[in-house]
C-alpha cells in the first residue's frame, strides 16, 4: 500500500529547544499526512505560545489570498506568527519556506486585520515557529523573523 494511503497513527514527543537544552514538551497523536502534520504543528505552536503567556486571538485568519496561522497578544504586542512544520530537513529549514512572496501575503493580511479592528496596539511583530516532528522533534521560535521592510514591490 502506498505511503500516502496509510492511516496508522504514531505517538510523537515534541521537544522544545531552549539554547542547547532539550526538554520534553507535548505528547500528541498524528496521522501520517502533510495536512495533519501542518495542523499538528499549529496545535503545538499554539500550546507553546500559551505556555509562555500569549493570548491566542485567532488561528488560521484568512483574508483574500493570505492566511496567518496564529495571531496572539502579550504585554501590548500583537504577534502574527507563521508556523512551518517538517518531518525532515530534506528540503531545508522550515523558515526557508517563508520567502518574500509568503511574507508579503502575511504582511497584507496583517494590514487588513489591523484596519478591521478598532483596538490599538503599541507594537506589532512578525514571528515564525519552526516545528520539527521526527526522531529529534523540536520547536524553534524565531521572534522578529521579518518586519515588512524587505517587501518593496
Amino acid at each position: 500500500m502506498p505511503h500516502s494511503k496509510m492511516s496508522f497513527e504514531r505517538t510523537i514527543k515534541c521537544i522544545e529547544v531552549i539554547g542547547a537544552q532539550y526538554t520534553p514538551a507535548y505528547d500528541l497523536y498524528i496521522k501520517e499526512s502533510r495536512v495533519d502534520l501542518g495542523k499538528t504543528g499549529e496545535i503545538l505552536a499554539s500550546r507553546f505560545l500559551e505556555d509562555r503567556g500569549y493570548d491566542i486571538l485567532e488561528r488560521n485568519f484568512r483574508f483574500a489570498r493570505g492566511e496567518i496561522d496564529i495571531i496572539s497578544y502579550k504585554e501590548g504586542v500583537l504577534v502574527f506568527t507563521e508556523v512551518k512544520t517538517r518531518s525532515s530537513r530534506r528540503y531545508g529549514r522550515p523558515l526557508d519556506a517563508v520567502d518574500v512572496f509568503k511574507r508579503r501575503q502575511i504582511y497584507k493580511t496583517a494590514e487588513y486585520y489591523l484596519s478591521s479592528r478598532s483596538v490599538g496596539y503599541r507594537e506589532v511583530r512578525f514571528d515564525v515557529i519552526e516545528v520539527f516532528i521526527g526522531e529529534k522533534s523540536m520547536i524553534h521560535y524565531i521572534k522578529n523573523a521579518f518586519d515588512g521592510n524587505d517587501l518593496e514591490e
